[in-house]
């Protein structure tokens, strides 16, 4: 059963499923189906870098064509686990059997101890976006920040598929504190407080839940700011930055949409829509969504010409 599709700027079109993923001309001409193990650089990516790609909807691949893939992946795993808590987070490209890293970053949201791990969204994750067959857009939310007094400046990097890079651009945004209220969910105390209610009184956590738990405190309080954005899309040379917040009870997004090739910003809109998962090419948006009796289906709206600045 599909889980997630992409559609690169030229029309190929990557639907993946549980242990594959198909490849369809922009004719719409099935052209193979393949299992995530036989990619040539499947081995190399495991092996070389210590990245676990996992199975199921854990993988992600976006195929520019039948030969040329990106492929997001990260060292932030159990088998990886390291007392300094450092991991690596990377953006690979492959053709055939070659494969190169486009970007590298050090791992700054997830946290590891010998009994589990914790994800912290706050701290900024590595981004990408396939902006054309020869540019592929990335940044990290952590580590290109530029703070400056109220404002903070996000580096943008531009690189074809062989690493090259193309330009580079930046966007200001108005800082926002991470708030005492996520701060404080992370407090051991607080934590094993809230479990014991949910597991029982005889709960306790152990010392390595507590370090951890400390060690993120002790980042969100270092940090102090949220990332600009949430998640990340792209319509060609138009980039959309989305931010969720909740107003009153109830969640809105908010969209900055940038034209990468100049760098200026184009439009700004909230929607209480959620375009997570979806994509957008040439002006439209594409949805999957699967009936619970049927086929999945993928439904085609027009985006109004205004969100381009037109």
């Amino acid at each position: 059963m599909p889980y997630n599709f992409f559609i690169s700027p030229t029309g190929w079109l990557t639907v993946s499923e549980q242990q594959s993923f198909s490849i369809f001309s922009p004719a719409n001409k099935l052209i193979d189906k393949i299992h995530y193990s036989s990619i040539p650089a499947y081995n190399s990516i495991k092996n070389d870098y210590k990245i676990n790609l996992g199975s199921g909807i854990s993988i992600r691949i976006f195929a520019l064509n039948e030969k040329e893939y990106i492929i997001p992946g990260s060292t932030a795993a159990f088998e990886n686990y390291n007392e300094e808590n450092k991991y690596y987070d990377y953006l690979f490209y492959t053709d055939a059997d070659k494969l190169s890293v486009l970007a590298k970053y050090q791992n700054e949201d997830i946290f590891i101890f010998p009994g589990g791990l914790n994800g912290v969204s706050m701290l900024g994750t590595l981004r990408f976006a396939i902006i054309s067959s020869s540019k592929i857009l990335y940044t990290h939310t952590f580590h290109d920040v530029t703070f400056a007094n109220t404002t903070a400046q996000l580096t943008f990097h531009i690189v074809s598929p062989a690493g090259n890079i193309a330009s580079e651009f930046s966007v200001t945004y108005q800082l926002e504190a991470i708030p005492d209220s996520v701060i404080k969910s992370f407090n051991p105390s607080y934590v094993e407080k809230s479990n014991k209610e949910l597991r029982g009184s005889s709960y306790k956590m152990s010392k390595e839940e507590k370090d951890m738990c400390n060690r993120i405190v002790n980042a969100l309080e270092q940090r102090k700011y949220k990332p600009p954005f949430t998640a990340l899309q792209s319509d060609g040379a138009y980039i959309f930055l989305i931010n969720d917040k909740v107003e009153s009870g109830s969640k809105k997004y908010i969209f900055t949409v940038i034209n990468s090739e100049s760098g200026k910003e184009v439009s700004r809109f909230i929607t209480s829509e959620s375009i997570s998962g979806d994509i957008i090419k040439n002006s439209y948006r594409y949805v999957l969504t699967t009936p619970k009796d049927g086929y999945p289906v993928v439904q085609k709206y027009r985006i109004d010409p205004r969100v381009y600045g037109k």
